[in-house]
């Protein structure tokens, strides 16, 4: 009974540990000036575009090129924007609501099932104790907590209801699912899967209304926005496609059987328990192979990221806890456990699966020194003669009051999807798009994370046609994101005549009097 005790406070404490961590954790960096992750910049191009009644579905430029993604979780954040002015707290609230409303909805279900509520407080227990392992991406500004909350809650809300009606108000939400961001169809796929096998009078009307909400809803998007919707949303994603047995096997080994080991293979080994799961439970069964699936589909691009783990980890706390008290009734039903020990071996490797998702909380909390450094930028910035392009972080060069600029990570996009429509009109169009930047008068200034010359193709074309004016020192570190792609703006360039490239030259632009970063 001590050691029942023991286990049940321990989870108990590991799950109040990760839940204040995380609402700590979140309401601080919500305010944070700068960027948290290297896509929030171009996240807030999105969402300023729209809060002025622009569309963000627009030909590639030099000034603005969209992410390849649904736009909903933008136009959700673009209404705070309507009323405050686009700030970096917007969608950070949407994302951070999100995310706790998510992991209420999984303490709801898991009691549901289990009427546990030691396994109800572990599932977001455990979601918020691997916000470090999936990039630090709850709370930021990306779409994936607000995909993945429309999602769990349309699968909820099939799994607890009986009727038509569900399943119609299920396909909405799976729905809305979709339209913030492309991976939550597989779930779509899941739930269809589990109707037929498990409640076919439902899966007619079920499957009518996920293909008329999601395809004839994409049609009609595409002809209101226009073909660039299409572009950016299917085209260039699709051509990202690389298979890759080694991801497969760091997914697979090192992440859904390594660090996520227990909630995996608890789940596995309740399929060999002798009572089968009820046909309504068996909806979290299709789940997790639906979860497993997003993680298996984002191994096939060689750019992804830890957040993409995201699916896998919120599939796998909904339906682990569940699967483990089968384990658990399986242990208790006869033999030396049946003593009542099954609960207590399956708290004891709960205690284990938050042990290997633990992380520094300190190494999360943004740089103290972040206003002073995004003031001094901003008036460094409007020292700078004409146009500034700042091809990392172009949401700054917005914010000094100039047009803004590309961001490097959609740029790069284009290029590495192989087939997409821009390519096959254009081999060269990167190139091309970066042409007026070679000569001419009137061109940018350029910031940049790295050395012009070991920027990625085909930035170093342009290294002729600059030199170096200045770099930002102090304030650099400052600006550096906490998650995702961690390069801080640093070195400024000033345009010359490629001619003059590398010698003094009187026709190429002064460098403008700048404040000193040398503290």
């Amino acid at each position: 009974m001590i050691l029942r005790a023991i286990a049940r406070l321990v989870v108990w404490g590991h799950a109040a540990l990760a839940i204040g961590a995380y609402l700590m954790l979140g309401l601080y960096r919500m305010p944070y000036p700068l960027e948290l992750d290297c896509i929030e910049g171009v996240m807030m191009d999105h969402v300023a575009r729209l809060a002025a009644g622009q569309p963000i579905y627009v030909e590639p430029s030099l000034h603005y090129i969209p992410l390849a993604y649904m736009p909903l979780f933008a136009t959700v954040s673009s209404l705070l924007a309507r009323v405050w002015g686009p700030e970096f707290w917007e969608p950070r609230a949407v994302a951070f609501t999100a995310s706790l409303l998510l992991a209420t909805l999984m303490a709801v279900v898991v009691f549901a099932e289990t009427k546990r509520p030691t396994l109800a407080i572990a599932a977001p227990g455990i979601f918020l104790m691997g916000f470090a392992f999936n990039g630090a991406a709850y709370d930021i500004a990306r779409p994936d907590s607000l995909m993945l909350l429309f999602t769990f809650a349309g699968l909820a809300t099939l799994r607890f209801t009986r009727g038509v009606p569900g399943a119609l108000g299920a396909a909405v939400l799976l729905a809305l699912g979709f339209f913030t961001k492309q991976h939550s169809i597989l779930f779509s796929i899941g739930a269809l899967a589990y109707l037929v096998f498990h409640d076919r009078r439902r899966a007619l009307p079920f499957g009518v209304a996920i293909v008329a909400l999601t395809a004839g809803t994409y049609a009609v998007l595409t002809a209101w926005l226009g073909e660039w919707f299409r572009v950016y949303t299917w085209s260039i994603p699709r051509g990202w496609s690389q298979f890759a047995p080694v991801r497969i096997e760091a997914y697979v080994g090192k992440n859904l059987f390594g660090t996520l080991g227990v909630l995996s293979v608890g789940s596995l080994l309740s399929l060999g328990s002798s009572e089968r799961p009820n046909d309504r439970v068996a909806l979290w069964y299709w789940t997790g192979l639906a979860a497993v699936g997003t993680g298996l589909m984002a191994t096939l691009d060689p750019y992804a990221y830890h957040h993409l783990f995201m699916p896998s980890m919120v599939g796998m706390c909904f339906l682990g806890p569940i699967a483990l008290d089968r384990v658990a009734r399986q242990l208790d039903s006869g033999g030396a456990s049946g003593r009542g020990w099954g609960m207590t071996v399956v708290h004891l490797a709960l205690f284990a699966q938050f042990v290997a998702l633990l992380y520094p909380i300190h190494s999360l909390k943004p740089h103290t020194k972040a206003r002073e450094a995004h003031a001094a930028f901003m008036e460094y910035l409007k020292t700078l003669p004409g146009d500034v392009l700042m091809p990392y972080h172009g949401w700054y060069d917005h914010q000094s009051g100039r047009e803004g600029s590309l961001q490097i990570i959609p740029f790069e996009d284009i290029g590495r999807s192989r087939g997409n429509v821009l390519v096959k009109k254009d081999p060269k169009v990167l190139e091309h798009m970066l042409a007026p930047l070679l000569a001419g008068p009137n061109r940018p200034w350029l910031i940049m994370d790295e050395p012009l010359a070991q920027v990625n193709e085909p930035w170093p074309m342009l290294a002729n046609s600059y030199e170096l004016a200045d770099t930002l020192g102090w304030i650099s570190e400052a600006l550096r994101p906490v998650a995702g792609n961690r390069f801080a703006p640093h070195y400024v360039y000033r345009p010359i005549a490629p001619a003059t490239a590398g010698t003094p030259s009187p026709s190429a632009t002064p460098a403008p009097e700048a404040p000193s970063f040398s503290r």
